[in-house]
């Protein structure tokens, strides 16, 4: 029952009006799950930082990037969720049709990479005075935005295809995910090259 709002499940506006009239105890239920699945996967983030605190140690300002990288790459990963979440709302995209939107997303996150990617290994490589620091902090933001993107514009077709309400399910899911993939990239990349280039 949708009360003044006769819609059916195959409506675009179905799910936001569906959860607009949910008890606010029913709401917080429907997004427990997405919640409690970020919350595994982050811990597998705690997991990958504890296995490079030698290498966190031997460089301390690698700590200070790692919200960076992760909060650009976050907001990245955001607009994608929210552009691909708008599109399924008013039925510009469905799950049967959306490698064109991905595809169209990702050359974008491409440019945004290359562009963040640039300015944070700058900022990084003049701030250690160090080019190898800036590269790994660069490439690792470059990936990270990459990854994002893909998660934040698929994770709204994969709720819907599971019949979650895309606006809770995308974002919890890229934010994790991205979390786990982004900062393994950026811990094994200074493991392997910062330690290789600081003793040849």
């Amino acid at each position: 029952d949708n009360g003044p709002f006769p819609l059916s499940e195959r409506d675009p506006a179905y799910d936001a009006i569906v959860m607009h009239q949910l008890s606010s105890v029913e709401r917080a239920r429907r997004r427990l799950l997405s919640l409690v699945i970020t919350f595994t996967i982050e811990m597998m983030v705690a997991f990958v930082i504890s296995r490079y605190t030698a290498t966190l140690r031997t460089y301390p300002l690698l700590m200070s990037f790692m919200p960076v990288i992760s909060a650009i790459s976050g907001n990245v990963g955001l607009q994608s969720s929210s552009i691909m979440t708008r599109a399924l709302a008013v039925g510009l995209v469905s799950t049967k049709d959306s490698s064109r939107a991905i595809g169209r997303d990702l050359a974008s996150a491409l440019v945004l990479g290359l562009a963040l990617g640039l300015l944070t290994g700058i900022v990084a490589g003049m701030w250690q005075n160090w080019l190898v620091f800036g590269l790994v902090v660069g490439i690792a933001q470059f990936l990270s935005i990459l990854t994002a993107a893909l998660t934040g514009s698929a994770a709204p077709l994969i709720g819907k295809w599971l019949h979650f309400d895309p606006a809770t399910f995308a974002g919890p899911m890229e934010t994790a995910i991205q979390d786990v993939v982004g900062n393994s990239f950026f811990l094994i990349l200074a493991s392997v090259l910062l330690d290789y280039f600081a003793t040849t």
